[in-house]
């Protein structure tokens, strides 16, 4: 059943496609040239990656199957991030960034994730890592979105360190997205998201980047946190 809660969810993030649009020109100024998507799931992201040499990752087949059909000429592999030993098929690929967005969250072993994120760069590449902030607000669409934990910015950026990267920029995105997520996860106890409240959030995207503009060094929805890989 929290299978099928989880991608009715998905289906929800797949329909907000204007902020989709924020979240990679959000990031875009600290992608290199060679990029693995981490959990690339059907591409919501991943599509919106331009001019850039992109391949996908992701541990679920159904989603990849999705993903090519979707994404023409994108390369894509059945890997799981936890496994060292499957990432030797791409470690050839000499990625210069990997982009993890909403993933992490997701795997019980966060630190293993990230020291795998840390060995398959090139030295100097970046980690640009988008995740779920605040841990008081864990609640019903974090157990339904089969969400593990949320993160802090002090605990996040410890294990980021310990898993060898040095931390370059900090910062928040959607401030408004507290206040939904506030609402439908703390106090409604929400399980899932429909399509209506996909199309009022799309809806509400430039007001959300104003806001952002404000409060994006403080407060969000969204951490973003972009590290390096330096020798020791």
């Amino acid at each position: 059943m929290n299978q099928e809660r989880y991608e009715k969810n998905l289906e929800f993030v797949q329909i907000t496609a204007r902020y989709n649009r924020y979240l990679a020109s959000s990031i875009e100024k600290f992608l290199g040239n060679r990029v693995l998507d981490v959990g690339c799931g059907t591409g919501n992201l991943t599509r919106l990656i331009h001019n850039r040499f992109v391949v996908g990752i992701d541990c679920t087949e159904r989603y990849l199957f999705q993903f090519r059909m979707r994404l023409k000429g994108v390369e894509a592999f059945l890997v799981d991030i936890q496994d060292r030993q499957a990432l030797n098929q791409i470690e050839r690929l000499k990625f210069d960034t990997v982009l993890c967005s909403n993933v992490l969250e997701h795997i019980e072993d966060d630190m293993l994730a990230l020291r795998n994120m840390h060995d398959i760069l090139v030295e100097g590449g970046r980690l640009v890592l988008l995740v779920p902030s605040w841990k008081s607000l864990y609640g019903s669409l974090d157990r339904t979105n089969l969400h593990f934990r949320r993160y802090c910015k002090s605990g996040l950026i410890r294990k980021i360190e310990n898993a060898g990267f040095r931390v370059d920029h900090i910062s928040y995105l959607n401030f408004p997205g507290i206040i939904w997520w506030l609402l439908h996860s703390k106090i409604l106890k929400s399980r899932f998201t429909g399509q209506s409240e996909a199309g009022l959030i799309d809806i509400l995207v430039p007001m959300v980047k104003l806001v952002d503009k404000l409060f994006s060094k403080w407060i969000g929805l969204t951490l973003v946190v972009v590290a390096r890989r330096y020798k020791a």
